[in-house]
């Protein structure tokens, strides 16, 4: 999924070597887990940490294990010989404790005897002092339980503490020299660190008094640790000052073992806290590293919600347990000045402190992880986001580029090509509205192709090329349609106003009585007039004649528009040869001289006689044939 990150977080507050998460990329295929991590020294290692486990206060301990012979005894000798003081380990030693995480809770049976306690009382050179009461009661503690009990203890201090080594008091003045030899054999056997002295306050009976001197002197350089054996608290405070010694030591320390386990338990808690916090981040983290981005907006969406709400409960539960911290630590630092030294001494209040700067460091840190992935998953949402919009523009655009190719119907109207311009208009807008949304949809894009990271180059360049080229084409082809719309109107506008033209001129040629114009030539002048002006009406068209109307069509034509274009053509030639023919001929009717007018006689009265006087109305030719006879 890219670029990853891993949450290193110390639990083990006690550590002040190395107080900071450290968040880092891993190497490939590594996956981002939080660890706790710790400085381990060469002579020993010790790791605490600190885990709230259900009602329970659990302390985790994390300890490197240490050769069993790193502090321990010669093999030889008996541990019953008073003389020679030599020892011989158990021929069947007893299996090492388990090194997991240890708590209060699991030692609270061992804690409350007293069988060894942690003051918080330092030696001369800073090692951290653990002391073995002088209750009588040691001998009871079976070898598993004191490696639990030292275990616990040892990991108290910081580790930079442990890393010093430990000094070791054994207060064993109402006790046996046996009681003595006892704890010694035990911490030869077992001790998860390295002891430098071992401060042993010998029996004050006289009987075993006496038998320390003799043995003492036999048994104390087989140790790998330096043994001192005082006789009295006087000589131990030659080597451990009393400021840093308890009261039953003759020191001035104040210690409540109560109070220490009460504030481990309080300390114990809020470290669980912590280490819950690092659980779920850790939890967080490997789920966004195993998940895939999804290939849907919806999907992207959903997971963006998801995690930002996840996001927002491991931040308040950072900021919960920095309160709970907070409150603890005031409660700590508000107790009267013993209380306070007390807490101080024990490191319970620099604990606190130091979990307080891990869990800041830790929102900082996971703050900066999660916006930095949050980054990704919103250019994640953008890409999905391009890429749906740019499916469904280029579904658009193609039923767009269909419909443009549908349309070839140019009207015979002027009112239907007024109709098909508007409509062509109106779809145009819905083109332009996609256009304009393609147009944002390829900015996306090249917002993403400049965003660093944000997604490759070649995924996203050739889908906004495929967007300008189709909004090229749509646009084109719309700007085409509506110019020759514009042209098939302008065209049917000609054709009505020819066909108008030319039906005025039939009608006038028919009006006019030509038997008429060539008897008079003013009627013939006046049909003339009438002609002319016809031929004139022409400036309709933005011509100088009729013979230009032939240029014009021609001109706007279109295979569509062939036929009725030649037929209207056909019908001003017809119009325009009769009217030059009118022309011509009542041209010639208008210049014609007039009949010159003969002189007629009137006729007389009285009819003339022709020569010989005019026949008698009765009289008439006989003729043999036609001769009837009457009686």
């Amino acid at each position: 999924m890219g670029h990853h990150l891993s949450v290193y977080f110390r639990s083990d507050f006690l550590d002040d070597s190395v107080d900071k998460i450290v968040i880092e990329n891993p190497a490939p295929g590594h996956h981002p887990v939080f660890q706790h991590q710790s400085s381990v020294s060469s002579c020993a290692s010790i790791q605490t940490v600190l885990v709230q486990n259900g009602q329970s206060v659990e302390r985790a301990v994390s300890l490197a294990p240490q050769p069993p012979q790193a502090v321990q005894l010669q093999p030889s000798g008996s541990l019953s010989s008073l003389t020679n003081g030599t020892f011989q380990q158990p021929q069947h030693p007893v299996p090492p404790v388990s090194e997991d995480p240890l708590s209060v809770a699991d030692v609270a049976d061992l804690l409350h005897p007293q069988y060894a306690i942690i003051t918080g009382g330092k030696s001369k050179d800073g090692c951290p002092l653990i002391t073995f009461p002088d209750h009588n009661n040691f001998q009871s503690l079976a070898d598993h339980d004191y490696q639990k009990l030292i275990l616990y203890l040892t990991s108290v201090p910081s580790l930079q503490e442990a890393d010093l080594g430990f000094h070791l008091v054994v207060d064993r003045r109402k006790d046996r020299w046996t009681s003595v030899k006892s704890v010694l054999l035990k911490i030869s056997v077992y001790f998860p660190g390295v002891v430098h002295v071992v401060y042993v306050i010998r029996p004050a009976g006289f009987f075993q008094k006496a038998i320390s001197e003799v043995s003492s002197k036999f048994f104390k350089d087989e140790f790998r640790f330096r043994l001192i054996v005082c006789s009295s608290l006087e000589e131990l405070h030659d080597h451990i000052s009393k400021t840093q010694l308890t009261g039953d030591l003759g020191g001035e320390l104040t210690y409540s073992h109560h109070e220490w386990i009460q504030q481990r338990i309080c300390l114990e808690k809020f470290s669980g806290l912590t280490h819950q916090v690092s659980c779920n981040l850790d939890s967080f983290i490997r789920s966004i590293h195993d998940t895939e981005f999804p290939n849907s907006v919806e999907a992207t969406q959903k997971l963006l919600d998801e995690q930002g709400a996840e996001y927002e409960k491991l931040k308040d539960d950072i900021l919960a347990a920095a309160k709970h911290g907070e409150g603890l630590l005031e409660d700590l630092k508000t107790r009267d000045e013993g209380g306070k030294e007390f807490s101080e001494r024990t490191g319970i209040i620099s604990s606190i402190e130091r979990l307080l700067v891990q869990l800041e460091e830790t929102e900082r840190r996971f703050d900066e992880f999660w916006n930095a992935h949050l980054t990704r998953l919103k250019h994640c949402l953008e890409l999905r986001r391009f890429e749906q919009d740019f499916r469904e523009l280029q579904i658009n655009f193609d039923s767009h580029l269909k419909t443009v190719s549908e349309m070839t119907e140019i009207g015979e109207t002027v009112q239907r090509a007024d109709t098909l311009i508007k409509e062509t208009k109106s779809f145009q807008k819905l083109c332009q509205s996609d256009i304009d949304r393609a147009e944002e949809v390829i900015a996306t894009g090249q917002h993403l192709i400049s965003s660093r990271g944000a997604c490759p180059r070649e995924v996203v360049q050739p889908k906004c090329d495929e967007l300008t080229r189709v909004c090229e084409i749509v646009t084109e082809r719309l700007a085409r349609r509506v110019e020759i719309l514009a042209k098939s109107r302008d065209l049917m506008e000609r054709v009505e106003k020819a066909n108008k033209w030319c039906a005025k001129g039939v009608e006038l040629l028919a009006s006019q009585r030509i038997e008429k114009c060539s008897v008079s030539a003013e009627i013939a002048e006046q049909s003339l007039q009438e002609i002319v002006q016809f031929l004139a009406s022409a400036a309709e068209f933005k011509l100088s004649s009729p013979r230009e109307f032939k240029n014009v069509f021609q001109e706007s034509t279109t295979p569509e528009t062939k036929a009725l274009v030649t037929q209207v053509l056909q019908r001003i030639d017809d119009v325009s040869l009769m009217c030059d023919k009118r022309v011509a001929s009542l041209k010639k009717l208008a210049l014609k001289p007039p009949r010159p007018v003969q002189t007629v006689t009137p006729e007389p009265a009285v009819p003339l006689q022709p020569p010989g006087g005019a026949p008698h109305p009765f009289r008439t030719r006989k003729s043999p044939k036609n001769q009837v006879n009457l009686k």
